[in-house]
This record gives structure tokens, C-alpha cells and sequence, in this order.
């Protein structure tokens, strides 16, 4: 305690330099701060959507991932009826979709262009936590009718594109798995915005029922399981996989492309900033302490002359050092949050990134293991820059030191 008031008056003693070096340390923490709270955020809202668009855990046939098909639904599972009753038994899932993924063509009557469809269950577009961008009309029926149509759902640009509203009819054409062609009507619902702008001009919803009469099968790519809580991915995952290691059972993050891109993007970018911000500060500290060592150094001399050992005097300047980052990291986490707090009452946005049509909100999420990373790093370059400057002061001779000028 005696040290820590020594340290602390040494440090008031020279307020304006000790101010500086606490305000470029604030600047420091609340960039550091500030750059991986967005790094975190974004990386946790592409999670989250990822997760709520794909599911937690798909269930495949076991080269389904590995190869493309030769014929519709070649690897397609045959056998999820009983797959999707054995799953409901478990608390901790909230759903299990079936999808099938098919493509071929569709047209208007005065034009045909390409399309890419994904069959789905209803159910998909009616979830609390359907993260869907209806521009117009609404999602596909939980009941629909069998007198009428078939529904479809279509990007809005392909709608565009064919001059399609909602009520209006299209044909769709596609190889069945036998190999033949067939084709459907089916009524427009709605139209969505992806997100992506090359999706947008070829994707294609349908009920799943109506995809396999047009496939002309009964069998599925995969299950989507959708769970309660994150958290249970990864024992579900291991679970599953021992029970039934003949299908394809993979995570969320072996297809989530763009999340593994984008995370992968930010740890690079915000890292660097991370040492260029831990150097810039142990050069600002290193500053500071050599000064004031240097404009202590008969002090230095007559504490050695009473018999206190250099360690005891380095350790003083440390905790000067530490005193000054404590404060600087504080202040920092202050700014950071106020620029969080600003964003959110500002309702900041960024804008799409290349090949995406929205925008996502700028907001900053800084965790207490964030802060406490901040904290130790950069006291941690006051340690070492303090503990540097100071252990050069002790070495000069204590008559040399006493007659310093």
C-alpha cells in the first residue's frame, strides 16, 4: 500500500505528461474496444441468421455435401419420415424441416429463364424466428388448398424479370429422378428479397409435397433441426452422429460460407489493429517513464544510497506505468460504450456489401471477457514498457546518480 501511494503522487506529479499518456491509452482501449464490439456483433448476427436459415444441425444423405448428383435427388434420403419422428422425442429441438434443392426452368408463356428452387416445408416461413423479406404477398399456406394451384414464393428480381405479381400463373419445368420432363402450374404468393442480388434473379420457393410430385419422387435432401438453444448444437451433433453414422449428420458452420469468411476477414483486420495499437502504446509509455526517469534520476540515486534495492524501485515505476493504464483502459471502456450507446440511439446503419441488396445495423457488442482481454493486454504493455525504461535508470552508479543534472 505504502508503494501504491508513492507510485500514485509520482504520477500527480507530473500531470500534463501523465495526461497525455492516459488519453492516448483511452483512445487505444476505446478503439480496441469499439473495432472488436463491431467484429463481435456482426459476427453474432451472421451466426444467428445463418443458424436460423440453414438449422443448427442437417441431416443428408453421406455424399450429398461431398459430390453433385447425376440424377434429381440421387442423394436424397428416403427413410426421414422415421428420422423426423425419432428426433421429435427430444425437448431440447424445436422443429425438424425436410428441403429439397432443384432447378430447371420457368416461364410465363412469353418468356423462360432459369431458376433455382428450394422446396420447403410450410412451417419454414411461419417460424417465430423466420428471418424472410416478403416484398409483396404472403408466405406459402400451412393448408393450402387442393382444388387450386400449387404455391410459389419468388425472388424479387426474377419476379421482375417475368413480370410475375401475386395471383399470377407460371409454369415450371424440371427433370424428374427418373429423367423424364415435367412441368406444373403453380400461383404466385409473394415475392422476397434475399439479401444476395444473384439470388434474388433465380430463386424459387415451393411446398415440399408439390416439389417431389414435380420431381416425381418421394425422397428429400435434408433435414434442417432447429433448436431451442444454441448451446445444444454440439451435443446434439455428437449424439446424432454415434447413433447414426451411415447419413450425413454436419453443423451449421461446415455450410455457412459467408460467416466463415466474414469472421475469418475481421480477425485478420481487427488483429492487426490490436498489436498496432498494443505497440503504439508501450512506445507512449516507454515515452513516459524514460522522462521520468530520467528527470528522477538523483531521486533514483538517494534511495539506492538509503538502501532500497533496485528491484523495489523498478517495481515503483511499474505500478506508476499500471496507475496510468488503469485509467487510460478505463476512460476507454466509458468511450466505447458511449459509442455503442450513440449508435443504437442513431439507429446507424451500414450499407450492403458488395453482391447484397441490405442493409445491416452498426451497432457494438462488448462483452465483460472483451473488456477484461482490453485490460490485461494493455496493462500488459505498460508492464513491459515501464519494467524496460526503468531498469536502464537503476543501472547508473548511485554516485553518478546523486550528481545527475
Amino acid at each position: 500500500m505504502k508503494w501504491f501511494k508513492f507510485a500514485l503522487r509520482n504520477v500527480l506529479r507530473n500531470r500534463r505528461r501523465s495526461l497525455v499518456t492516459i488519453a492516448l491509452i483511452a483512445v487505444g482501449a476505446a478503439a480496441i474496444l469499439a473495432t472488436q464490439g463491431f467484429s463481435h456483433h456482426t459476427n453474432k448476427m451472421i451466426l444467428e441468421r445463418t443458424i436460423n436459415s440453414t438449422g443448427g444441425i442437417i441431416i443428408s444423405h453421406a455424399d450429398f455435401f461431398k459430390r453433385d448428383e447425376e440424377k434429381a435427388l440421387e442423394m436424397g434420403l428416403s427413410d426421414y419420415p422415421s428420422i423426423i419422428s425419432s428426433l421429435k422425442a427430444n425437448s431440447s429441438i424445436k422443429h425438424v424441416l425436410p428441403s429439397i434443392h432443384f432447378n430447371g426452368m420457368i416461364s410465363n408463356g412469353d418468356k423462360t429463364v432459369i431458376f433455382y428452387g428450394i422446396g420447403r416445408n410450410a412451417l419454414y416461413f411461419h417460424r417465430d424466428d423466420a428471418e424472410i423479406n416478403f416484398v409483396s404477398g404472403v408466405p406459402l399456406s400451412m393448408k393450402p388448398d387442393p382444388n387450386k394451384e400449387p404455391e410459389i414464393i419468388l425472388g424479387k428480381d426474377l419476379a421482375k424479370s417475368l413480370k410475375a405479381a401475386v395471383g399470377d400463373s407460371l409454369t415450371l419445368m424440371s427433370t424428374t429422378a427418373n429423367g423424364t420432363l415435367n412441368a406444373i402450374d403453380f400461383t404466385v404468393v409473394g415475392t422476397v428479397d434475399a439479401g444476395i442480388n444473384q439470388l434474388n434473379k433465380t430463386l424459387i420457393y415451393t411446398h415440399i409435397s408439390d416439389t417431389q410430385e414435380l420431381l416425381d419422387t418421394d425422397k428429400i435432401h435434408t433435414l434442417s433441426i432447429y433448436l431451442h438453444d444454441f448451446a445444444q448444437i454440439p451435443i446434439l451433433l455428437t449424439e446424432l452422429q454415434q447413433k447414426r453414422p451411415d447419413i450425413g449428420i454436419t453443423p451449421w458452420s461446415d455450410h455457412a460460407e459467408t460467416y466463415n469468411k466474414v469472421k475469418k476477414m475481421f480477425g485478420s483486420i481487427f488483429g492487426v489493429m490490436g498489436i498496432i495499437v498494443f505497440i503504439m502504446v508501450a512506445f507512449s509509455v516507454s515515452n513516459t517513464m524514460s522522462q521520468a526517469v530520467v528527470e528522477r534520476t538523483r531521486e533514483i540515486g538517494t534511495m539506492g544510497a538509503l538502501g532500497t534495492s533496485k528491484i523495489l524501485i523498478i517495481t515503483n515505476f511499474i505500478i506508476e506505468a499500471l496507475i496510468i493504464g488503469a485509467i487510460g483502459v478505463a476512460i476507454g471502456i466509458i468511450l466505447a460504450f458511449m459509442a455503442g450507446f450513440g449508435l443504437e440511439i442513431l439507429n446507424a446503419q451500414m450499407p450492403p456489401g458488395p453482391g447484397f441488396t441490405n442493409p445491416y445495423p452498426l451497432r457494438l457488442l462488448i462483452s465483460a471477457s472483451l473488456i477484461i482481454d482490453t485490460l490485461i493486454s494493455l496493462l500488459v504493455a505498460c508492464f513491459l514498457a515501464s519494467w524496460f525504461a526503468a531498469s536502464r535508470g537503476v543501472k547508473k552508479p548511485i554516485v553518478e546518480a546523486l550528481t545527475h543534472v
